[in-house]
C-alpha cells in the first residue's frame, strides 16, 4: 500500500508539472465510476433477459444472437438506456477534468458512454476510437449522416413486452430503408463513419504535444 501511494504522489507531481497532457481512458475508467456491466447492476435491470436467455452481463450481451430484430433492439435499448442516459455526470470524470482543465491535454478513449462529454470535456480535445451509444448510423452504410437516438430508446423501452418491441419500432435508415445500426467499431464501415475525419485531429493533436514536450512522466 505504501509503494502505491507513492506511485499515486509521483503520478501527481507530474501531472501538476506537465504543460501538456495526452489522457487514454478505456472500459476500466467507467467501470470504476459506477459504470459497471456485470453483477448487480446488470441483474437488477436486466433479469427478465437473463431468464429468458441466459444472459451473463451486459458486454457479452452484446454479441448475443437474438434471433429477431424486436428482441435484438428490445435488449440494446436498454442497454444504451444503462449505460448512456441514465448515468449523468460521475465524481471519478469529474476529478479527472480538474486535475487537466487547465493543461493543454487531449483525450483517447475506446469508451462509447459519452461520459466525457456529459463531464463537460472539451469536446475538440476528445477522440472516440469506437464510437457512441446515443448515436444510430446505417447498417449498410448508404450515406455518412449520424442520428441521435434518444427518442427511440425512451419509447423502445417503454413499449418492450417479453423481451420485444413491436416490428413498427425497429429503426430504420431514412434513406435507403435498410435497418439501422448503433454507431460502434464493429465494422470498418463504423470507424470511417464517427472517426475517420477525427484521425487527423488525433494525430496532430499528439504530434503536438510529444513536439511540445521536453520532459517525460512514466
Amino acid at each position: 500500500m505504501e509503494q502505491f501511494v507513492k506511485r499515486l504522489d509521483r503520478a501527481y507531481d507530474a501531472i501538476n508539472e506537465a504543460d501538456y497532457i495526452l489522457v487514454g481512458a478505456g472500459a476500466g475508467f467507467s467501470a470504476a465510476s459506477g459504470i459497471e456491466y456485470s453483477g448487480k447492476r446488470f441483474e437488477d435491470n436486466f433479469m427478465d433477459f437473463i431468464d429468458k436467455y441466459g444472459l451473463t452481463d451486459m458486454y457479452s450481451s452484446g454479441f448475443y444472437p437474438f434471433e429477431t430484430s424486436q428482441e435484438k433492439w428490445a435488449y440494446w435499448a436498454r442497454h444504451v438506456y444503462m449505460n448512456r442516459y441514465s448515468v449523468g455526470k460521475t465524481r471519478l470524470y469529474e476529478q479527472l477534468l480538474e486535475l487537466v482543465k487547465d493543461k493543454d491535454y487531449f483525450v483517447l478513449t475506446t469508451n462509447v458512454d459519452h461520459q466525457f462529454w456529459i463531464n463537460r470535456f472539451d469536446d475538440k480535445r476528445i477522440f472516440a476510437t469506437q464510437g457512441d451509444y446515443g448515436l444510430f448510423q446505417c447498417s449498410r452504410p448508404c450515406h455518412k449522416k449520424l442520428y441521435p437516438n434518444l427518442d427511440f430508446v425512451f419509447k423502445a423501452i417503454e413499449k418492450t413486452e417479453d423481451c420485444r418491441i413491436p416490428s413498427d419500432m425497429i429503426p430504420k435508415c431514412p434513406v435507403c430503408g435498410k435497418e439501422m445500426a448503433l454507431n460502434l467499431r464493429v465494422t470498418i464501415h463504423s470507424l470511417k463513419m464517427k472517426n475517420g475525419w477525427k484521425c487527423i485531429i488525433t494525430i496532430r493533436g499528439i504530434w503536438n504535444i510529444l513536439m511540445k514536450t521536453k520532459t517525460s512522466h512514466f
